[in-house]
Parts: structure tokens; C-alpha cells; sequence
């Protein structure tokens, strides 16, 4: 599916159409991004409509959207009705409200570039989590530079969204800018151009990274508020559990997931979460449409709703991982986990995420213990049995000693060898997976 973003108008010329050619097909349009939408067929291709809010306050609207005293009152407490009824609301898939700047027929509109991105950012993370599709062009034939401007730069954050969450599979986004010549004679054909790719990549990196729990949680009532106390614990817990998953990755650690199958979260729970953030969002920029509320003019809001919703994307693009390579079980095996299939995971894990020296580096600790097992193995004449490495003298968990080994740390390990293969396996205690997850999350 490909879907088509344009900025949306209302003016004089609202029902007529244009020609518009795409290499040596005319199609006739009211607006390109619907030329392109029948050119890649009407059942492949969605458009979604970005309507600045201050729209039916330009001078030159046709007569019948005209906005009296009244209506302009109901209209900028909500105009999402007004906008049902648009002339091109029955070609369009969908549309977005977003908030203006300037004067308009004596109404002021205070809104800012930020708060026009994020509208725009968040329409996408919706519609994509709840249809995905895997092409978006930007129509940026129509509307004002900031528009046009905003347009761009949320695409930029969703195609980092959008990497960030697809690991796990070969194909990427393909996000592309198209526009026309500007339109002045109704009468000629305008070819629109549409293979302007815009080129992004994603990194595997946590924008987030707070260890202090006090320091974070505040973070998140910050932006959420305590009005939606359910919401704000939920995202406070899976932000910390994402940041444990992140952790173990980054500090290369894997027995944990192997161990630990609860330490992450099911997928539909990171996106029923994303979807949930992404509407308390769009409820807080929908409080005013004259003046961007506070809760989101501030600076750094943009930014930091951005940046959250990026870790919920590489949490959700984690698991989809691990899921794909078998990590994650339902419970632990009492057999422990294989040391070689591990390793073979992870080799390709890290490879997917970009980061292979965490392979090269768990090869030679897997490669260490197996002869160590072996050796004491061997010196106790019982290969079935499960052994310590570590002295009693040696220090319980520590992160230092913990990350050195790849989570494999002797005082809490047991290991046995059978058969020419080398398992291992954490102690049975009842509080190790919870100082586990404090030392991957004092190892950020």
C-alpha cells in the first residue's frame, strides 16, 4: 500500500480539475496527490489531506464554507465536522487538522512549526500501526513553506520510526517527495514529478536513556500529566523494561532473554501503548486550536515526544526480533540454555542491529567458558551435572564482573557439558532476575 500526503485547500477553484501527466498518462484531478493516487491505482494508494485550521478564513473561500459568528465559535472548538464535509472528502482516504499562525479575516491563530510536525508525525504512526503500508509520498505541490516545511520533516521522523520498529524484515520504507509546477493556466498539462527519494536510516540507539527511575518517571509525568494516571504507569513500566531490553543488548548480554522471557513485553502491548500516546497527543494539540496549549508549546515538547515514541519503535522493533530468532519462549527451560545456539543468534542479531562487535566479543567468552566447563567437567568425572565456575570468595552480582561476561557471571551461573554441548543456566533465586534488571539498567 502507498500512502499520499498533500497540504489540503479551499478557494474558488475548489471543484475544478486539472490535467496532470505522469510519464505518458493524463489524468484529471482537482489536486496532483489524486492524479498520482488513480496513476498507482485507487485500490493500492491512499490520500490523506493536511488542512491548516485557518483555512475557512481565507478571503477568496467559495461563498457556501463560509464560517458565520457562531459557527466560527463551534468550528474552533472542533473543526473536524467542517472538514467531513469537503469537496474532496469523498476522494480522500482521511485528513489531519493541523494549527496555523497568523491573522486570518480577524481571527489570530498562535500556533507553531512544532506543533504542526507533531500532528503530522503522529497522524502517520497511527495510520501506519493501524494499516502498515510501505510507501509514502509527499505531495508539496500545494500549501505555505511552513506546511510544506512541516510536511517534510515528519516524514523524516516517521521513516526513522518506521526502521526503527522493522528490524526483523528485509524490505524498508520508501518515502519520496513529489510535486508540480506551480498552477496557473487550467488549460495545460502539469507533469508531476515523483521519484524524489528521501534517503533515512536508522541507528540502533536509544534516545531515552535515563537510569535514575525518579529522574525518568518524572520525565514521563512531564509530558503526560496526571490527570491519565493509567497511561502515565504504564508508560513509566515499559519505558524502564525497554530500557533493560536495550541494556542487555547493548551490554551484550542475551542470557537474560533466554532466562527471563517476561523481561520484555508482548508486542501488542508496546503498540497498543504507542497508539494510546499517539491519541493523547492529538487530544492535547486538540485542547486549542487558536494557540498550541502549553502542555506542547514548550521547546523541547516536540523533541520529547519524539524521542519517546522512538524508544516504544525500537522496543517493539527489539522483540520483533528476538521473536524471529526463537529468544523469547513462553518458560524457561530447566535445561538451560545452549551455549552455541546462543551464540548463533546473537551473531545475527547484532549483525541486523549494526552492532558486530558484540559478536565477535561473545564468541571469545562462549569459546573461554566451554573449555573451562570442560576442563572442570573433567576433574569431577560427571559431565551430566551441573558446575559452578566461580570461588564462594568471588563477589555475587556486579555489573561490572556481570557485562565482562557477557551475563554469564560465575557466581550465578551453572554450567554442564553433554554430549560435546555446553549449557548454561542461572541459579535458582527467587530475586536474581529482579538485580539483573538493576544492574543492566545501572550498566546504561
Amino acid at each position: 500500500m502507498t500512502v499520499i500526503y498533500q497540504i489540503g485547500r479551499l478557494d474558488q477553484n475548489i471543484g475544478r480539475d486539472y490535467k496532470f501527466s505522469i510519464g505518458e498518462q493524463v489524468y484529471a484531478q482537482p489536486l496532483s496527490s489524486f492524479a498520482l493516487k488513480e496513476h498507482f491505482g485507487w485500490n493500492h494508494a491512499k490520500v490523506i489531506l493536511v488542512y491548516p485550521v485557518s483555512l475557512p478564513f481565507n478571503r477568496n473561500i467559495p461563498p457556501e464554507y463560509g464560517l458565520d459568528n457562531d459557527l466560527k465559535e463551534r468550528y474552533l472548538q472542533d473543526p473536524y465536522p467542517f472538514f467531513q464535509r469537503h469537496p474532496h472528502a469523498e476522494k480522500a482516504d482521511g485528513f489531519v487538522v493541523v494549527h496555523s499562525l497568523g491573522t486570518y479575516d480577524g481571527q489570530r491563530f498562535d500556533g507553531n512549526y512544532d506543533a504542526i510536525v507533531l500532528s503530522v508525525f503522529m497522524d502517520m504512526v497511527r495510520r501506519f500501526l493501524e494499516a502498515p503500508f510501505e510507501r509514502i509520498y509527499m505531495d508539496i505541490s500545494s500549501g505555505h513553506n511552513i506546511y510544506v516545511t512541516a510536511l517534510i520533516e515528519a516524514v523524516r521522523y516517521f521513516a526513522v520510526f518506521w526502521g526503527l520498529q522493522s528490524w526483523h524484515c528485509q524490505r524498508v520504507l520508501r518515502a519520496f517527495l513529489c510535486f508540480t509546477e506551480p498552477i496557473s493556466d487550467p488549460e495545460r498539462v502539469y507533469q508531476i514529478y515523483h521519484d524524489k527519494e528521501i534517503r533515512h536510516r536508522a541507528f540502533f540507539e536509544a534516545p531515552i536513556l535515563v537510569k535514575d527511575e525518579s529522574e525518568r518517571n518524572g520525565f514521563v509525568k512531564k509530558l503526560i500529566g496526571e490527570e491519565d494516571r493509567e497511561l502515565k504507569r504504564t508508560t513509566q513500566q515499559l519505558l524502564r523494561r525497554f530500557l533493560v531490553c536495550y541494556s542487555a543488548i547493548i551490554n551484550n548480554t542475551p542470557m537474560v532473554f533466554y532466562s527471563f522471557p517476561d523481561i520484555v513485553d508482548k508486542e501488542d502491548e508496546v503498540t497498543n501503548l504507542i497508539l494510546k500516546l499517539v491519541r493523547k497527543v492529538q487530544n492535547l494539540l486538540a485542547r486549542s486550536w487558536t494557540s498550541v496549549p502549553d502542555v506542547v508549546s514548550h521547546p523541547s515538547a516536540l523533541k520529547n515526544w519524539r524521542d519517546l515514541i522512538f524508544c516504544f519503535a525500537l522496543y517493539r522493533g527489539t522483540i520483533r526480533l528476538l521473536l524471529r530468532h526463537g529468544v523469547i519462549r513462553e518458560a524457561q527451560d530447566d535445561g538451560g540454555v545452549e551455549l552455541e545456539r546462543m551464540q548463533q543468534d546473537f551473531l545475527q542479531i547484532y549483525d541486523t542491529l549494526g552492532v558486530p562487535g558484540n559478536g565477535a566479543f561473545l564468541r571469545s567468552e562462549i569459546s573461554n567458558l566451554r573449555r573451562k566447563v570442560e576442563e572442570e567437567a573433567a576433574s569431577q568425572h560427571n559431565t551430566d551435572s551441573w558446575i559452578t565456575l566461580g570461588r564462594p570468595s568471588d563477589p555475587d552480582l556486579e555489573y561490572r564482573n556481570f557485562v565482562a561476561h557477557v551475563g554469564l557471571q560465575r557466581t550465578i551461573t551453572e554450567f554442564r557439558a553433554v554430549n560435546g554441548k555446553f549449557y548454561a543456566r542461572y541459579k535458582n533465586n527467587n530475586d536474581l532476575k529482579a538485580r539483573i534488571e538493576h544492574t543492566l539498567l545501572e550498566a546504561l
